[in-house]
């Protein structure tokens, strides 16, 4: 759905934060993180994260600020 109907599902998650209700606009979090649902991919993801200090390589690091200022 997040994906065929992208605009529509962006519409509804803005709603949704006026409730306090927090939904990943692309699908699953994997989408915005940018692996498989593997736990060899996201191991390797965090891997990365803690060499490099960031989260800057995750397909959309933005949406996982948002996740942190949502929390």
């Amino acid at each position: 759905m997040a994906a065929a109907m992208s605009n529509e599902v962006r519409f509804i998650a803005r709603m949704l934060l006026n409730y306090k209700i927090g939904i990943w606009t692309g699908g699953a979090i994997e989408v915005h993180v940018g692996i498989g649902k593997n736990d060899s991919e996201r191991v390797a993801f965090v891997n990365t994260a803690t060499l490099e200090g960031n989260l800057n390589h995750a397909a959309t690091p933005q949406e996982l600020v948002n996740l942190a200022n949502w929390i």
